[in-house]
């Protein structure tokens, strides 16, 4: 495999794990806690974070 390609797939990698890094906590917090404050707070956040990045 060339390099180009190479890096190219290790920076999408590493994208989506941010991406998946950044929603989880938004995601178990509405799962879990869905009716309570903390879980509203949790899922506020991260989709704070996630509109903040662009992504």
């Amino acid at each position: 495999m060339s390099k180009g390609i190479c890096s190219y797939l290790l920076s999408l990698g590493a994208e989506l794990a941010w991406l998946v890094g950044l929603s989880l906590p938004g995601a178990i917090g509405f799962a879990a806690l869905r009716g309570t404050l903390a879980g509203r707070l949790l899922l506020a956040t991260s989709l704070s974070t996630l509109v903040m990045l662009h992504i």
